[in-house]
């Protein structure tokens, strides 16, 4: 019983790091790494907000409409950030 504990315990802190901390590890802070985060994941929420950093969502969203635009152009952005 106490292996299950254990096992769901390292399931919950790998689930808690992974969503947490990875961005902030890949891309570093701000806006530019908010950018930099949503293109490594392709990221197309353009009301992403995860309550921690605003410069970052920032970054996010403004992948995100960027490559809205080019979805609905089936362009690639030529030059952009």
């Amino acid at each position: 019983m106490k292996s299950l504990f254990w096992l769901s315990s390292l399931i919950a802190l790998f689930f808690a790091w992974q969503f947490s901390v990875i961005p902030a590890v890949y891309a570093g802070e701000g806006h530019d790494a908010g950018y930099r985060w949503a293109e490594l994941h392709d990221i197309r929420d353009t009301g992403y907000n995860n309550g921690n950093s605003e410069s970052f969502n920032e970054g996010v969203r403004e992948y995100a409409e960027e490559h809205a635009e080019d979805q609905h152009t089936g362009r690639s952005p030529a030059g952009k950030h």
